[in-house]
């Protein structure tokens, strides 16, 4: 009720739970404690299910087995895991693990064992860091004291002694991991801030009236005032949650400012952010984490109580007629995408084959682009709707021009990438081609997706204005480059559901031919058997038939690892015939060979199975099914790729 737990310790031994627990209590940071019952692995009391999503600090002792002698690495690990998995949320954030112990040496080899294991066998994220923390000198003799009172108090005597020394070892230990320590201090700058705001409400109460028995009929209407005054009566009539928090938002926001020059909070962001702003921040995944913090920063999912008519409210336009939108959304789809003509002419094929594919799934959506004071009134006004189209990620290339990066028209604007229903996607908004409402309700058909923020509903107010970005927006770009690449296959990935399984996003742009080569089953595999190879031959006339795929670059590393790159196949660049046109596509080869070897049964029959679903010519076909094969006595794995034949996915690097 008065905010989530940051901070759990984890003991076997009631009295070192109670001395931790009470030593961080004394230090400011409220602890709860999770007695470990050796009798049956669990914790007591229950912790939640799915874990305490908010933890910051998490205080174990590294041997809550009691195991004999000097225990192994493994048990040791083997009991965190355990306990972790019941704490820590799928969904939570960043963690410091501080092992109080008394288990001298051993941390360093759970630490490693705990990042090779914890999120693959556990799918829980590891600690941001992990620390050791010497248990005997913050643990206080054993009570003398048989009479449990006296001992209670024998007790408590002796740890108060120790806090001091406990505060500055916890301090320390945090101190750490800058980045945990940053966003700590800040999770307690905002949590201060919001308790002062609080305050400031009750102190206008108290200027209501004397009477302090009245004191929370003041409050009641210090609030009620606060949400009308954000809001307007009528919007806080209909959400006053929402309009109580536009309110309380201005007061968190200054008390919020009133510590940022905390010496202490500034160190501590410096520390930890400051080598990064003074060089060029790049995210291993840019798509992704920009798609993430432009979300945070641009879009309102929370639209249960947002109306078609509110500003900035992004509605789809599935539900519209051409009659009342006097357009159809996809003739306009030109002015949109660049055509496939101005891409090189290796590229034509695949991005034609790209173009065609988001012509048959574009999502188009209108954007309310009203002005602030035709809000303000509860009358029949315009509203204005700015007709834009949802860009996934894998389409990104059909909207920019490949030689300047410019967009298709300047009256269109780019937005994103954000993150909405899961998927990665930008918003691309013509700010030429709209369509007006003149009714005091919103059109009944309208139902909405999503909300845009003030920051960016200014921006295209301006741009639709004068066709010009306005500066000072914060954005986050991505750098997209080239979002997909073409992928030639001629074994069991011609099979278009194995080759999802492996890169959901492949996308089939048609059937090609490899001059000068010929298909062995001679790659060497993990699993014994011989896989599909290619062999040049130097013969023009000899041809290997295959299909190729349009695959999201983001994909590549999966495919690389289904493949086996680096331990049997490397990558090569080819040129397939395609039609009357020749492209440059990316194959795997081997890299060691066995002309001795066979393949699986099953194994052929995924590339058989491949070609007939392309319709590779007959002769190519039957010349494959002519390849003899090995029986597979690994009954598990002849199953589980058998299964690919029924539309299933397959399995690992062992199958290829």
């Amino acid at each position: 009720m008065f905010g989530p737990i940051r901070a759990v310790a984890i003991d076997d031994e009631p009295g070192h739970l109670l001395a931790i627990t009470t030593g961080l209590s004394a230090c400011g940071i409220p602890c709860m404690g999770y007695w470990y019952d050796r009798d049956t692995s669990e914790l007591r009391p229950t912790p939640p299910e799915g874990g305490l999503p908010f933890l910051r600090l998490v205080f174990m002792d590294l041997n809550l087995a009691v195991l004999g002698g000097v225990p192994e690495t493994a048990n040791l690990c083997a009991v965190v895991m355990h306990v972790l998995k019941q704490l820590i949320s799928k969904d939570g954030g960043p963690y410091l693990l501080v092992f109080w112990t008394q288990v001298s040496g051993k941390v360093p080899e759970v630490e490693r064992m705990l990042y090779q294991r914890l999120e693959d066998i556990e799918g829980i994220h590891c600690p941001i860091a992990v620390v050791e923390l010497p248990k005997g000198q913050f643990i206080g003799k054993e009570p003398q004291n048989r009479d449990f009172k006296s001992a209670l108090q024998e007790f408590y005597s002796e740890l108060h002694d120790k806090i001091a020394g406990l505060e500055k070892a916890v301090k320390e230990a945090v101190a750490r991991s800058a980045p945990l320590s940053a966003v700590s201090s800040w999770e307690a700058r905002a949590s201060n801030a919001s308790a002062r705001a609080v305050n400031e409400v009750f102190a206008c109460a108290k200027g209501d009236t004397p009477d302090p028995l009245k004191r929370a009929e003041a409050i009641e209407r210090v609030l009620a005032k606060i949400a009308v005054a954000a809001s307007g009566e009528s919007s806080a009539k209909d959400a006053p949650a929402r309009a109580l928090d536009a309110g309380l938002v201005d007061i968190l926001v200054d008390q919020f400012g009133a510590s940022v020059e905390d010496l202490e909070y500034r160190n501590i962001i410096k520390e930890a952010i400051g080598r990064a702003i003074d060089g060029k921040t790049a995210f291993q995944n840019e798509v992704g984490v920009s798609a993430a913090l432009n979300t945070f920063f641009h879009i309102d999912m929370e639209v249960s109580s947002a109306k078609a008519g509110d500003r900035g409210v992004v509605i789809s336009a599935k539900p519209f007629d051409t009659n009342t939108l006097g357009f159809r959304p996809v003739d306009q789809l030109t002015d949109f995408l660049i055509p496939y003509e101005v891409f090189p002419e290796e590229r034509r094929i695949e991005m034609k084959a790209l173009g065609e594919a988001f012509r048959k799934s574009a999502e188009f959506v209108l954007v309310e682009l009203g002005a602030d004071c035709d809000h303000a009134q509860d009358t029949a006004r315009t509203r204005r709707y700015l007709l834009a189209v949802e860009i996934p990620v894998r389409f990104f290339e059909l909207v920019r021009f490949p030689f300047n990066n410019k967009l298709r028209n300047e009256a269109l604007q780019l937005l994103g990438p954000w993150v909405i229903e899961g998927k990665t996607l930008f918003l691309l908004v013509s700010c030429r081609r709209f369509w007006v409402w003149q009714k005091k309700e919103p059109h009944n058909q309208g139902k909405v997706k999503y909300r845009l923020r003030a920051s960016l509903v200014s921006k295209l107010l301006h741009h639709y204005s004068s066709w010009h970005s306005r500066p000072g927006i914060v954005e986050f770009s991505a750098n997209v480059n080239a979002g997909t690449f073409l992928y030639f296959a001629y074994g069991s990935n011609m099979l278009t559901e194995r080759l999802k399984s492996r890169a959901p996003s492949a996308l089939l742009v048609g059937n090609g031919i490899l001059e000068g080569h010929r298909v062995d089953f001679d790659k060497v595999s993990t699993d014994g058997s011989g896989k599909c190879n290619l062999k040049p031959t130097g013969n023009s006339a000899d041809q290997v038939h295959g299909v190729l795929f349009s695959v999201d670059s983001s994909e590549r590393q999966n495919l690389d690892r289904a493949e086996g790159l680096g331990a049997g196949y490397r990558i090569e660049t080819v040129q397939v015939v395609a039609g009357t046109r020749k492209c440059t596509a990316v194959t795997y080869v081997a890299e060691v060979t066995d002309s001795e070897l066979r393949p699986y049964d099953w194994y052929l029959e995924l590339v058989v199975a491949g070609a007939v679903e392309h319709r590779l010519p007959g002769a190519y076909v039957e010349s494959l099914q002519a390849v003899g094969t090995q029986p597979d006595h690994d009954d598990a794995r002849r199953t589980r790729n058998r299964a690919a034949l029924g539309l299933q996915r397959s399995g690992t690097r062992e199958d290829k």
